[in-house]
């Protein structure tokens, strides 16, 4: 999970060295990078410097990487290795195993 905190003046979503060595050949980690609720400040240099999702919402992974990836800033390869990791991490850990429980977001669960 990168933070809300600056790195080297750089917040830590959009910190190259920080994401892409965690992420490169010196730590070679396979998991995935989640952005603090809210800790995302961009799109392209949080996207290009390696978080792969941003939480809680789409104010900069929706449409906005949807536009930056129809003009060429952010890579369809970029895009395929966050999908990878976020979906290798969630067949490791066995959420497509069996079948999900069902409900409806405005359901009010009381226990």
């Amino acid at each position: 999970m990168c933070s809300y905190n600056r790195v080297n003046n750089t917040y830590a979503c959009e910190n190259s060295h920080t994401l892409g060595d965690l992420k490169g050949p010196i730590m070679n980690f396979k998991g995935w990078v989640m952005s603090d609720w809210y800790g995302t400040h961009s799109t392209v240099p949080a996207a290009t410097a390696g978080l792969d999702m941003q939480m809680p919402d789409a104010v900069y992974y929706g449409t906005p990487l949807q536009q930056a990836v129809s003009s060429g800033q952010v890579s369809m390869a970029r895009i395929d290795d966050m999908v990878t990791r976020i979906l290798t991490a969630m067949y490791s850990a066995g959420l497509f195993d069996e079948p999900q429980p069902t409900g409806h977001l405005d359901n009010d669960v009381q226990s």
